[in-house]
Formats: structure tokens, sequence, C-alpha cells
């Protein structure tokens, strides 16, 4: 992997997914490294538009850590959650909006690069964040099993075509497409059903996490990978803000020894 680099950049188009979600582009930096799946970068909001001088959008608040979603030539995707002030800035920036992107921080993923056939990507809300990132070439089976509290927070279809044309939608409440229910209980039905080994890559709630690792853990067919979360500092393994005891009585960062780490390994 390549080490990090820390570059100003502009905002390339904003597209409103959900209430409260919103998939950002931004111009990709001369000589940016590939970021690889599992991978994250840290974003902090210089100019809320193009011609404005850095203000209060960026004053006294640290970079905030971020899932790649996509990437191409020419730009970096994000797709994030309105969590609080600082998140929430995202959905009201315009193009050409300044933006400190450092990057690509955390340990790539080799389950999620080489491939394994099927994957089951198990997404909570805004743990569709890092799901972007699989290539499909690698996987030639995908299914996207994908969780909201209510209808109005679903991403919308022509979105989710794009990300996982095979997928289970469902809501908690049962107001929104695909009807009710837990992606977790659509993970119980798809696991008791594998003939092969498989491949689960999980992101979202802390319940959401803890249940997915319980399902694949009963099933020896099912090897379970868990993109964590927890506050990070400076992502580079050096304040230790990140760091937890893993379940093999070892210390681990977040930022450097993650953020996907097997199941196994966390203690929930």
């Amino acid at each position: 992997m390549s080490a990090p680099v820390i570059a100003e950049t502009r905002l390339s188009a904003a597209r409103v997914l959900s209430a409260g979600t919103v998939l950002i582009r931004l111009e990709r930096p001369e000589n940016f490294p590939d970021p690889f799946p599992g991978q994250f970068a840290k974003l902090k909001i210089l100019s809320a538009a193009p011609n404005l001088p850095p203000g209060l959008c960026g004053a006294g608040f640290l970079d905030r850590p971020f899932s790649f979603h996509a990437q191409t030539a020419d730009e970096l995707s994000f797709l994030i959650r309105e969590a609080g002030a600082v998140s929430g800035l995202f959905k009201s920036l315009s193009p050409g909006a300044k933006i400190r992107i450092t990057g690509p921080l955390g340990r790539a993923e080799d389950s999620l690069i080489k491939g394994r056939d099927p994957l089951i990507l198990v997404a909570g809300g805004a743990g569709l964040a890092p799901m972007g990132m699989i290539r499909r070439e690698n996987f030639p089976r995908v299914l996207l099993l994908y969780g909201e509290k209510t209808g109005e927070a679903q991403a919308d279809e022509g979105y989710l075509d794009s990300l996982a044309p095979d997928r289970i939608s469902l809501t908690e409440d049962g107001s929104g497409r695909g009807g009710k229910g837990l992606p977790t209980e659509a993970l119980s039905r798809a696991l008791e059903a594998l003939t092969t080994p498989a491949l689960v890559f999980a992101c979202g709630p802390p319940g959401l996490l803890r249940e997915c690792a319980r399902l694949c853990a009963e099933r020896p067919r099912a090897k379970c990978l868990i993109s964590a979360e927890t506050f990070l500092a400076c992502g580079l393994g050096v304040c230790l803000s990140c760091s937890f005891s893993a379940r093999d009585g070892s210390r681990r960062r977040l930022c450097v020894d993650g953020p996907v780490f097997p199941a196994e390994l966390l203690n929930f």
C-alpha cells in the first residue's frame, strides 16, 4: 500500500440519496494513491462554496473519517450519512467547495480484493458506504442485504441498481421498499441455503454486526468480515484513540490494523 497523502481538492458533485444521506464526488488530487476495499480517508471542509474563504465550517473541527465508496481516474466518491453538525454540512456544499483529504488510510482487506464466490454484503444504514469499493469483476456472485429503519431513509432505486442489482432491501417498520424485516434475517436465510463457502462483509450499527458475527460463527462455510467504527483522531496509529482490546488479548488500532477485521477477533 502507498503512504497516505494530504491534499486540497474540490467537490465535483453531490447527489442526495435519501433523507440524511448524500453521495459526494471529489476531484482526485494529482498522484493520489489508489484506495482499496476496506480503506478510508479523513475529510475536512475548508470552504462551503468555491468563492468563499475558509470559515466556520472548517474551524475547530477535526477531520472526519469516511470509507471510500468508489473511485475513477478523475474522482473519489464518499457516501455520507448525516450524524451530527459536521457530517450534515456535506449535503449543503456547492460544486467547487474546497475540501482537504488525507488518505488512503487503514489496511486494505485482501479477501475483498482477490475475490471469493459468492460474496454477501450486509449493510445497515450508513453501512452502504464501503460497499461501492467491491469490484464486481472479482466476485461473479454478489448479494446485497440492505436495511434501514424507515422507507424515508432508503437510498433511491437508481443508485441501488448501479450498486448491486442483486439485492434485498428491508425496513424495520415496513414503510419502505422490499417489506418489513432486518438484513440479518435475510442473511440467516441466505446462509441456510449455502452449498459452497462464502464471504460475508458487514457494516452498520453494533447490533447488526454482532448478529452477523453470531450467524456466521454457527456456519463453518461462512467467513465474516466486519467493518468496525470507533472514535479516531489522527488516523495514523499515533494517538491510540481508536485502540481496543481484541478477543485474542492483543491491542489493535482501528485506523492501521483495520477498520476491517475478522468477526471472531472482535469483542461485541
